[in-house]
Formats: structure tokens, sequence, C-alpha cells
């Protein structure tokens, strides 16, 4: 017969014994059982239970092997003890050096974090400074122009016979005009425009910027120093360094129809005050 035949015959005449032998014949034809099969069927109370002999040595061996690991266990702890017993004076001190170098850790990460960058490293963010204190902050950057005997000459008026021209510097006239005047006011362009070039600065409100340009003939250099002053709760160190930068780099601009040769060097911050941390290294 079909499946769905047989089916039908057990779930209609399950309480027929006629159909319960015919229904075994089929299951016998189909599946093919054998003798060991039957013999399972039969007798599975006797053949899935342990005999009780087994299990008493199975529970006798479990006993032994945990008293076996709590002897252990007290051996080491005993060990343990002997090896290491502080006194409570050095136990003091163990904690004191241990709270003093955890103080030291923390300090020197919140010092060497670099606060732009995200806790977990993954991004970059600007620095939320709503908790600071607003207060009267300066600060200075120089950077330094060498150029060649030749451009020099022509920058400072002086003759090769006279190098103590009266002519002044600021008189001084290029094709693309007066050049000390045009880098002083690059430079304070640019540091008002520092937040615009450096992307996670602050947009400040200057209260003054202030470029000077001194001329070390011994040198032959163009000393550029940038101040810049504000009263906000961060500081200014970044337009002091822009503003000093872009005049060097106008410096440049003005005389390279001259020579090529001409240098921009050490252009750093010199003085800062007003914050957290105050530098000075005139």
């Amino acid at each position: 017969k079909p499946l769905t035949s047989r089916y039908d015959s057990f779930t209609t005449n399950n309480n027929n014994d006629e159909d319960d032998e015919d229904r075994n014949a089929e299951r016998e034809a189909v599946y093919r059982f054998t003798n060991q099969d039957r013999a399972g069927w039969t007798n599975w109370d006797q053949t899935h239970q342990h005999s009780v002999s087994f299990l008493e040595e199975i529970n006798a061996a479990r006993e032994r092997q945990g008293v076996a690991e709590e002897q252990q266990q007290q051996e080491n702890d005993t060990a343990t003890t002997d090896t290491i017993t502080p006194s409570a004076s050095d136990d003091t001190t163990m904690k004191k050096s241990s709270n003093e170098h955890l103080g030291q850790s923390q300090q020197q990460q919140q010092e060497g974090r670099l606060t732009h960058i995200t806790k977990d490293g993954t991004s970059v963010h600007m620095v939320n400074v709503a908790q600071k204190a607003v207060t009267d902050r300066i600060a200075v950057a120089e950077s330094r122009v060498v150029f060649p005997n030749h451009v020099w000459k022509a920058l400072t008026g002086a003759s090769n016979d006279d190098d103590n021209s009266n002519n002044s510097p600021l008189d001084l006239v290029g094709p693309k005009g007066p050049i000390l005047t045009t880098a002083k006011v690059a430079g304070i362009m640019a540091a008002k425009k520092t937040s615009d070039l450096i992307p996670l600065c602050h947009p400040l409100p200057l209260n003054s910027v202030n470029v000077d340009i001194a001329l070390d003939a011994a040198s032959q250099t163009a000393i550029v120093q940038c101040e810049c002053h504000v009263t906000h709760k961060t500081g200014v160190e970044m337009e002091a360094l822009t503003g000093a930068t872009v005049t060097a780099l106008t410096l440049y601009d003005m005389t390279k129809a001259l020579s090529h040769d001409i240098e921009i060097r050490q252009t750093c911050l010199i003085q800062k005050s007003g914050g957290k941390r105050n530098v000075n290294k005139e």
C-alpha cells in the first residue's frame, strides 16, 4: 500500500487487531527489522541500566578525586603563605607606591593624550572648551627667513660699497609692492583666518595681532615675530604660528624674483601665557 493509505488505516482503525497485524507486516517488509532491533525494543529497560556495583565504583572514584584536589589546594595555599608574609609597614609602603604609580600613570596619560583624537582613537573632534575659564591669553611665535647676499642687499637698500645705507626697508618697493609692509598685512590676515586654515581650531575674536620684522645684518636674516592677544577660553598659539608663517611666506613671495635660494627656518612658539601651561623661550 502507499504510505498515505497505511497512515489513514492506522488513524481510523487503530483499535482493530487485524489492522495492527497488517501494519506490522508492512513495516517488516519496508524497513526489514533485524532480530537485534527487536531485542532492543523488548529489553530496553535492561540494556540501558548499569549494575549497582558499577555505579558504586563510579561514586567512590569521584570522592577520591575530590579529596585529592582539596589536599592539593591546601598545600598550594600553605606554600603561598609561607613565601610571602608582608609586615604591616611593608603592606602600607606597597599600597602607597601602587597609588603613586597609578597617579603618575594617569597624569602621564592625560598629559600625553592627543586631545583632538577621540578616546577610542577612531576619529577626530574639536575640543570642548565649555567648562574652561575665560582668561587673557597671549602667544608669540617666530619664523626666520634667510636671504642670499644679493637679495639681502636689495631688501635692505644697501649698495655693494655701503651696507649702512639710510634707505628704510619699509620704503623698498618691489614688483609686487612694498615688501615688508605687505608681509606684515598678510600675517595679520592669516592670524584672523587661522580657524579656516587649521580644521580643528576654534574661531577666536582676537583682541589684537601685531607682526614685527627685524632685520639681522650679521646673518642676513629677517626675524618675524607675530603676537596675538585674546580674552577667551582657549589659547592663541596657532594664530601666532599661522601669522608668523604666512609673513615669512609672503617675504619669500615678494623677493623670489631675485633668487630661489631663500630659506624659511625655525618657525616655533616662543611665548604663551594665560592658559593651563605657560611657555617662555626668550
